[in-house]
């Protein structure tokens, strides 16, 4: 077998990896909340995807060739995956946005309905819908809006630190000392070219 096959048989096994796995035997804890199903069967689908590949790399002596295949294959999907996407999630935030808007006017007509009917307007109003349905105005909890920050008192305002990298390492760079940080060199895969 050349070079070029090898390397194509690998680029194809790649893809195989890469296909979903197979959960049809799979079936969520019985007590599991209905809000983390989704995030128990992506577990379990990368658990089984891992398991898959640990699998196919157990006896390969051309483990890294194998690897920088299926990371490009992996890399290539990813970026697909994204621009499919890309339209789904621009079209979400446009029907985001025209809820906003209809929330906004269901608000105005009920406003008017309300002082059109001589309440004031901190009182509740609704009104009933010919299917039935009820639609009103409600009181909300009460929420606190902070208008000037630096005008509360110390004990209600958090302060969080952050260190500033860049500084530190002009410094250390530098050759000071600065007490809590030091320089780190980590290692990286090089994937090549």
């Amino acid at each position: 077998m050349t070079l070029t096959e090898t390397i194509n048989d690998i680029v194809a096994q790649a893809a195989g990896l890469l296909s979903p796995v197979d959960l049809s035997d799979w079936t969520p804890p019985e007590d599991a909340p209905a809000d983390k199903l989704a995030e128990l069967e992506d577990a379990e689908h990368e658990r089984r995807a891992r398991a898959r590949l640990d699998a196919y790399l157990a006896d390969r002596s051309d483990r890294l060739a194998c690897l920088r295949a299926i990371r490009e294959a992996a890399g290539d999907r990813a970026e697909a995956y994204k621009s499919q996407a890309a339209p789904w999630i621009r079209l979400a935030k446009r029907q985001e946005g025209l809820r906003e808007y209809v929330e906004q006017l269901a608000r105005n007509v009920l406003e008017a309905e309300r002082q059109a009917a001589g309440f004031g307007a901190e009182d509740g109003y609704e009104v009933t819908l010919p299917n039935g349905v009820k639609m009103g105005l409600r009181a909300s909890p009460p929420s606190v809006v902070v208008e000037s920050i630096e005008d509360l008192p110390g004990r209600f305002v958090k302060v969080a630190k952050s260190a500033d990298k860049a500084e530190i390492a002009k410094a250390l760079k530098a050759g000071r000392v600065v007490t809590g940080a030091k320089l780190v060199r980590g290692m990286h895969v090089s994937w090549g070219r």
